[in-house]
């Protein structure tokens, strides 16, 4: 099993079902979790088309020009949620690698909120700034830590995917710009679904 921090951090709130408050303040992680009475099955195996995609995280940022709302896209993740719970599970504990199975223990989504031009930590970075790595004409190439700003702080977990039980199977980040535009950074194992599956 891959060695990291604690998932759970010392400024993470559980929020167990949908009357839970929406949106994490700046700085705070929220746990997004299915509803106490959703149906689960304890386990689900890996295909085995599965464990050949296997060994490390994918990352995947969306870029808006608009300020979009926090409470909405965490509604709206809750509502995912209860169609795929696979994603609020963990590998089940093994003494072999990869990981073999997916627990639904409902250990939650943890979903992370970071503000730029407000925050020190995160800089005066404008969305225009943000986006300059990439390109709409052509390919372009970038450096592999270019994103790692709009990503889940989870990247010592994560990546490369190690089949750690305690690791969480998909994390989001959630970024705003004090003069508008929105970031979704997403960060999910490549045993569970690869960057196609979002589309």
């Amino acid at each position: 099993m891959g060695c990291g921090p604690s998932v759970q951090e010392k400024n993470a709130t559980t929020q167990p079902d949908a009357q839970a408050p929406a949106a994490a303040a700046v700085g705070e992680t929220l746990i997004i979790t299915l509803p106490k009475d959703s149906p689960t099955v304890s386990t689900i195996p890996l295909t085995p088309y599965d464990l050949i995609n296997g060994g490390r995280s994918t990352p995947m940022i969306w870029f808006y020009e608009e300020t979009l709302s926090k409470d909405k896209l965490i509604t709206s993740l809750r509502t995912l949620l209860l169609s795929f719970p696979v994603l609020c599970g963990r590998y089940s504990p093994s003494a072999t690698s990869p990981p073999t199975a997916v627990e639904l223990n409902n250990a939650g989504v943890p979903v992370s909120h970071k503000e730029f031009n407000k925050e020190p930590e995160a800089g005066n970075m404008t969305l225009k700034e943000a986006v300059a790595h990439l390109s709409t004409e052509q390919t372009s190439t970038f450096e592999r830590s270019a994103p790692d700003s709009f990503l889940p702080p989870l990247k010592g977990i994560m990546d490369p995917d190690t089949g750690n039980a305690e690791a969480p199977l998909i994390a989001i980040q959630l970024n705003f710009w004090e003069s508008g535009g929105t970031a979704i950074g997403i960060l999910v194992q490549h045993y569970i679904l690869d960057a196609e599956a979002p589309f």
